[in-house]
């Protein structure tokens, strides 16, 4: 053993003597109801954290007691032990609670060891937690090591629970969008985002617009349109047979005829029309209007976009990234 060693050894040992015997410690921390002797020094050295909070925090605490919340007591106990005798403390039952105690207290070589062993027990089936606490935490290998598991399982994770419970709308959309999502057909990306909003109808159903524009539905066969949630949406504008501002759709699901917000104006029938991330835009007119109009769907209003320079009909509109 070099001499560095041995000092290195004597100094962790004269470490621990101080938390086993209590000598010289200076901070109280409350967690739930357990008060922990602690040394200013040690707890400082180890977590940035703690540092600032000893050399500013403590001005609202003269009575030198410092309260942890969203840390229960079995954590902040293995935390000490890490920090007192660099024990390995993380196991499969603590692995995530230490993590998260350890991102919040700054504690860098916790959050590495914690890192690690996640990393070691990553697979398919905790993909999507893993990717979602690496994202969280700060954790770029971790959360880089579960992403491939996700977009090579996705047909096998959209099955499970996990699935429609942890993700939310962000995750899901950065899931589905991306272009090595492994899926043999994209009618299975439509069924996995129609279950994740079927999951929480009332909380979800208001993203299906913001879902849909990453969906490859030129990729989906006419035949599966038919058959799920999709609506023919009809502007009558100029016609004898409705009122001309009459929108109407038609759900294939539901095999019923609706009424959507009349049209604004009376476009004629030399207007064009198109859809855009379940939003559907209006311009021009018989009269050549240089109006511009645009259809949003969750609100079931029309709303005015800035004119065009020039009026338009008997013109076609398409959209485009």
């Amino acid at each position: 053993m070099s001499w560095h060693q041995k000092y290195l050894e004597t100094l962790a040992e004269g470490v621990q003597y101080l938390w086993n015997t209590g000598h010289f410690a200076d901070a109280t921390i409350l967690v739930g109801n357990k008060r922990f002797r602690c040394h200013r020094a040690v707890l400082a050295a180890m977590s940035p954290h703690f540092d600032v909070t000893f050399n500013t925090g403590m001005r609202d605490n003269p009575d030198g007691v410092l309260t942890l919340l969203n840390i229960d007591v079995t954590t902040f106990d293995s935390i000490l032990s890490f920090m007192y005798t660099g024990k390995d403390v993380v196991c499969a039952e603590n692995a995530e609670s230490l993590l998260r105690a350890a991102t919040t207290l700054q504690i860098r070589g916790m959050i590495t060891r914690c890192e690690e062993y996640l990393m070691d027990n990553l697979g398919q089936h905790n993909s999507i937690s893993m990717w979602k606490l690496g994202r969280t935490h700060g954790c770029e290998d971790l959360e880089e090591r579960a992403w491939p598991l996700i977009l090579d399982n996705f047909v096998t994770l959209s099955q499970t629970e996990d699935f429609c419970v942890e993700l939310e709308v962000e995750e899901l959309a950065t899931i589905i969008k991306s272009d090595h999502l492994v899926v043999p057909n994209e009618e299975l990306v439509c069924e996995a985002v129609f279950k994740w909003l079927a999951y929480d109808p009332d909380n979800r159903n208001m993203h299906l617009a913001s879902l849909i524009e990453h969906l490859r539905l030129p990729l989906v066969s006419p035949e599966y349109l038919l058959n799920i949630r999709w609506v023919l949406v009809v502007l009558t504008g100029g016609s004898t047979q409705a009122k001309p501002t009459d929108v109407i759709c038609f759900s294939f699901r539901q095999n019923k005829w609706f009424t959507l917000a009349p049209l604004p104006y009376d476009p004629g029938v030399e207007f064009a029309a198109c859809t855009y991330a379940n939003n559907i835009y209006l311009s021009g007119g018989s009269r050549k209007w240089p109006k511009l109009f645009k259809y949003n769907s969750e609100s079931n209003d029309w709303r005015e976009c800035e004119q065009m320079a020039q009026g338009r009909s008997r013109h076609g509109m398409i959209a485009g990234e």
